[in-house]
């Protein structure tokens, strides 16, 4: 009887796992068990501030993918996860519902911003998905035809985490790309925390201030936004930044899949796991990327999201999963 392991997402860790269990598959012989991907149409990477090395190594697993003639993809948007029965239920092409059972499970669908109900908040990127990426691309090539100003010059990030400073670090390089590569580039980040690098648990985070103090970014802490418009944002306190490029990297959260999953998970909507990527109490179940948590691995910190880890840990749940079906030793994951 065939056996099966389904993935759930076809970004950097989900890809990385298909790739790697069908590796492990080819080199024990094991014809018995399939791989599906089961993910909207994967797209080529158009990030806002595209990585080099990450774009090509995305581009380069999606090929792999979708010319893997052992790795069934369907392309479909997941709904729900009946961990009882152990399906899938999803909507594919035209809205059709269906179905697909497994006998394990890898979740690689990521992570969504939040946004808050604040007026003007739909004037602001994120850096997420890929429509609102693609939305940036068209803003950085209009803002060439804009005069010299100093909105026009001001990238302004709303959220003091990894992401913002991801964001900062990065956003400055793409607008020169529109404005010239000598024109001065203002980035300003608004952090409601006391203290640059605050955790949630009001602790502060060192390397991210060590970062900060590394890069020529003006930080406002104990800041929030009020409102925004297309011409800049204003604060709780009255300050006035004016900026045509206004990114919101605050209130990231965990794919809402994780809520299915009858298991712990953090502030953040993560699923622990652990040193194997097996999610808490469900051992039918890996969590990779954006959805995981392994306390070992980040000390309790959110890390910017980053595809060198999406694709370690992907390799090694695709790994696991084919270990623990042929009774094989399963792997720790041990980031660098």
């Amino acid at each position: 009887m065939k056996r099966h392991i389904v993935i759930l997402g076809a970004g950097f860790s989900g890809v990385s796992g298909a790739l790697s269990a069908d590796s492990c598959l080819k080199s024990q012989d094991a014809s018995d068990i399939l791989v599906t991907v089961l993910a909207p149409l994967p797209m080529p990477h158009h990030a806002p501030y595209p990585d080099e090395a990450g774009t090509e190594t995305m581009d380069a697993l999606l090929h792999d993918l979708l010319s893997n003639s052992r790795i069934k993809y369907v392309a479909g948007i997941a709904n729900k996860i009946d961990v009882h029965s152990r399906r899938v239920i999803y909507t594919a092409a035209q809205g059709i519902k269906s179905w697909i059972s497994y006998d394990k499970l890898i979740l690689a669908t990521g992570s969504h911003v939040v946004r808050p109900n604040l007026e003007g908040v739909e004037h602001a990127f994120d850096v997420n998905p890929t429509d609102t990426s693609a939305c940036m691309e068209k803003h950085f090539t209009a803002l060439g035809s804009y005069p010299d100003s100093d909105a026009r010059n001001t990238v302004v990030i709303c959220g003091g985490g990894f992401p913002g400073l991801e964001s900062a670090k990065r956003l400055p390089a793409r607008l020169r790309g529109s404005l010239g590569a000598d024109v001065q580039i203002n980035v300003i980040v608004i952090d409601c925390g006391t203290e640059i690098g605050a955790r949630m648990d009001g602790r502060s985070n060192p390397l991210l201030a060590q970062a900060v103090a590394e890069q020529d970014i003006e930080w406002h802490v104990n800041a929030k936004v009020a409102s925004l418009d297309t011409n800049g944002i204003t604060l709780v306190d009255g300050r006035r930044i004016e900026s045509k490029t206004v990114v919101w990297t605050a209130g990231y959260r965990a794919s809402r899949l994780t809520e299915q999953v009858n298991a712990e998970r953090d502030a953040l909507g993560r699923l622990h796991v652990d040193q194997n990527l097996q999610v808490t109490a469900q051992p039918d179940i890996y969590a990779v990327g954006d959805v995981a948590i392994l306390s070992a691995m980040d000390n309790g910190y959110y890390p910017t999201p980053s595809y060198k880890v999406a694709c370690s840990m992907g390799h090694l749940a695709g790994h696991n999963v084919v270990a623990e079906l042929t009774g094989k030793p399963l792997k720790d994951y041990h980031p660098a």
